[in-house]
């Protein structure tokens, strides 16, 4: 489980989230796991798209009183 992972302000725009999720993937695949699901924030859907996730709902959570999506990228696939 990933609980959280941010990139500080100065950093941002300069590939190390996307750097990130490729290598948490390729990871999640050498693991033989069939799924990742993850749960964002509205404004990062089009990021995660961009890997392969799908959108599956809005989440049931609430944390800290925002809305958050739940999402999956199916490894089996792709």
């Amino acid at each position: 489980v990933v609980m959280s992972v941010v990139v500080h302000p100065e950093y941002q725009g300069k590939g190390f989230a996307g750097a990130l999720v490729k290598h948490f993937i390729e990871q999640m695949r050498a693991m033989s796991k069939e799924d990742i699901y993850l749960i964002c924030q509205t404004e990062l859907i089009g990021f995660y798209e961009k890997y392969g996730f799908n959108y599956l709902a809005p989440s049931e959570s609430d944390h800290g009183g925002r809305a958050w999506h739940d999402m999956r990228l199916d490894l089996c696939t792709r």
